[in-house]
């Protein structure tokens, strides 16, 4: 179906919606269809046996500006390393990059988590896709292991 019989059928079905509109409200209100035509990527990958349906990501001339073939291909790859830390079935169960970064960047917020999973440093796949967040979790492992370990039992005061 070509983009001119596609809204001359939308065209008609919508007249049957918009003639109970009118019998029920007294006025009609004006519609216009448009029809655009653009382009729909989608991915579906495949970790560890199981399959995926990926996001779909619609490119009209309205959003080409933003959704470049680079910005597309990130945002894929986004979703498939993020998929592979969180899911506890295909993947390695780890918190994602932001999650992480929020739980050493306010530790009192998040008592109830713990564990090494928090403190598994970017791996290169994250550090390409996720470079701000990456540099800044690394700064703050690197200034976690600077800092001297307090041993707790030393600490009578206190008892």
């Amino acid at each position: 179906m070509d983009a001119e019989s596609f809204r001359d059928s939308t065209d008609k079905e919508l007249n049957v919606f918009l003639d109970a509109i009118e019998a029920e409200w007294g006025f009609r209100p004006p519609v216009e269809v448009v029809v655009e035509t653009g382009i729909r990527i989608s991915a579906d990958f495949n970790i560890v046996g199981f399959a995926h349906k990926g996001r779909r990501f619609d490119v009209r001339d309205s959003n080409a500006h933003r959704r470049t073939p680079r910005a597309v291909a990130r945002a894929i790859a986004q979703e498939i390393v993020t998929h592979r830390n969180t899911c506890a079935d295909c993947g390695t169960g780890t918190p994602p990059l932001w999650e992480r970064l929020a739980i050493k960047r306010y530790p009192a917020r998040y008592r109830s988590y713990g564990g090494a999973a928090f403190s598994r440093p970017p791996d290169a796949a994250e550090r390409l896709i996720f470079p701000g967040q990456s540099r800044k979790f690394e700064k703050l492992l690197a200034l976690e292991a600077a800092l001297p370990k307090i041993d707790d039992s030393s600490q009578r005061w206190m008892d």
